[in-house]
């Protein structure tokens, strides 16, 4: 009948969506690993700073922690970064509570591998 099935468009686009995916989970472990950072911030030394007066006079002052609302706003920094990854790269929900290894374990107990 002379037909052929050229695959080539749809090697291409399962190549595509493969590199799309790394791409993703790349940018996933970034953003989680933004996350961890400025959590981290939450503890460390921080310094507050300002400008005023009528000579425009720089003050600043070295606190132990940031104060109440840069934590709050490292939080959210934070949380947001953590959305992000978890919609980019969701977790696999049965390795979360252990039933896939709890599956597999049933499945070698049968007789025929079932």
């Amino acid at each position: 009948m002379g037909l052929t099935f050229d695959r080539t468009v749809t090697e291409e686009a399962t190549r595509g969506k493969a590199d799309l995916e790394e791409r993703r989970l790349v940018l996933a472990e970034a953003l989680q690993a933004d996350a961890e950072q400025l959590t981290e911030r939450l503890w460390q030394r921080y310094a507050v700073f300002s400008f005023g007066g009528p000579a425009t006079k720089y003050a600043s002052q070295d606190l132990e922690q940031p104060p109440a609302d840069a934590q709050k706003a490292l939080m959210a920094a934070a949380g947001s970064a953590i959305d992000m990854s978890l919609k980019l790269c969701p977790p696999d929900r049965e390795d979360l509570d252990g039933s896939a290894a709890v599956d597999a374990w049933l499945r070698g107990m049968m007789p025929d591998g079932q």
